[in-house]
């Protein structure tokens, strides 16, 4: 189900027009992590900071889906672990964790106080057991999928 989780103003999302780099050289600044996350607008977020957002997705997805104090989230591609953190602090829910494919993403968001239990992983190796989580969110994670029998792999696993 696709529902509409933010609804903030609009940032500016445009990179400069003088960013020119081939696939080969994006590939290098994706794998570059600190580079990818903190690094220039120009090859990436920009700057991916705590900024609070995420707690009113937590409320959308309480809302949309009834969640309980007794309901775990898994949260793939967490990234810096906004979210979890978010989640993990509402007293609404129960548990929320955390996997990620960028291990400095993950050791940036425990420096910045990200609550929660974190994983690196590739999301097609989860270690987790099947029906651990009552609902398992994932947003912006497709570029992780690096082959064909890894998307069909997932699809198996969540269909």
């Amino acid at each position: 189900m696709r529902i509409n989780l933010i609804n903030d103003t609009k940032r500016n999302t445009k990179r400069k027009e003088s960013v020119s780099n081939d696939p080969l050289d994006w590939l290098k600044i994706w794998e570059d992590s600190e580079t990818y996350f903190d690094g220039s607008r120009d090859f990436g977020y920009g700057g991916y900071s705590y900024d609070g957002r995420w707690r009113k997705v937590v409320d959308d997805l309480i809302s949309q889906y009834g969640l309980t104090s007794s309901d775990s989230l898994l949260d793939i591609g967490c990234a810096k672990g906004f979210l979890v953190n978010d989640f993990n602090e509402n007293p609404n829910v129960g548990e929320a964790t955390g996997l990620d494919i960028s291990m400095y993403a993950l050791i940036q968001g425990k420096r910045d106080g990200m609550r929660g239990e974190f994983f690196c992983s590739n999301c097609a190796d989860m270690p987790f057991n099947d029906n651990e989580f009552n609902l398992i969110f994932c947003k912006d994670s497709l570029h992780n999928i690096l082959n064909l029998d890894e998307l069909i792999k997932l699809l198996h696993i969540f269909f």
